[in-house]
């Protein structure tokens, strides 16, 4: 999964590398959350008022949703796996999945595994850490969030050519477990590209992915914010 957003790609790559069970999946879960929020911060709802420090439900309900069903068993099997946790009724139909049922039952599990819920056995931690880390793999290939052709970028520092009204950014390309410049020399980009911010570039399209996250990149690490001030 090396076109994953860089975010989601440490996190999925922190959760294999962890060394308990526990944090295995509580990590795989954050990736999750993750994936929300930045597909919710690279279209967000005209009315952004219910994300202001807005609950993990309510950025699930702002999420975009590719409709349809999904002949897809890992997700039927995670579908399965929060709904019996979050004490809820599983609809499948075998291997076939609706991506917004799916993602609906995140908040539920959450509550109940995650946060406010019993502790549980270093058993269920690791299956249902499989569980989740599967079927995060087959929501980005499924599209749930974001298609894989866009990029996440940071703008470093924009400068202007001399003799000329073009702009030339130094400009980090996000995708996979590390940050590496996009081009050498830097990279043109447009009047409304603002420095030190996050962008999801699909095509000739850049959408600006502030506030709702920064990164730092001095240390390579991107912070989540609930909402807007």
């Amino acid at each position: 999964m090396t076109w994953l957003p860089l975010p989601v790609a440490q996190l999925r790559r922190r959760a294999y590398n962890a060394k308990s069970s526990k944090d295995r999946h509580d990590t795989a879960y954050f990736a999750w959350e993750v994936s929300v929020r930045l597909a919710v911060a690279a279209a967000p709802p005209k009315d952004v008022s219910p994300l202001r420090r807005g609950s993990i439900g309510q950025w699930v309900s702002a999420l975009k949703v590719p409709e349809g069903r999904i002949e897809q068993r890992s997700l039927a099997e995670c579908y399965r796996l929060l709904c019996e946790e979050a004490g809820t009724d599983a609809k499948t139909q075998g291997r076939s999945i609706k991506g917004r049922e799916l993602l609906d039952t995140l908040p539920a599990y959450r509550h109940a595994v995650v946060g406010q819920g019993s502790k549980r056995s270093a058993t269920f931690y690791q299956d249902a850490g499989d569980i989740l880390l599967a079927a995060l793999d087959a929501a980005w290939e499924a599209e749930l969030f974001l298609p894989p052709a866009g990029k996440m970028l940071f703008v470093g520092q924009v400068a202007r050519q001399e003799d000329s009204d073009q702009r030339r950014a130094h400009v980090l390309d996000l995708t996979g477990e590390s940050p590496r410049v996009l081009a050498q020399g830097g990279t043109a980009v447009g009047a409304g590209i603002e420095p030190h911010r996050l962008y999801w570039r699909t095509g000739d399209q850049w959408r600006s992915l502030y506030p709702w996250l920064l990164f730092d990149e001095e240390t390579e690490r991107l912070f989540c914010f609930h909402g807007p001030g």
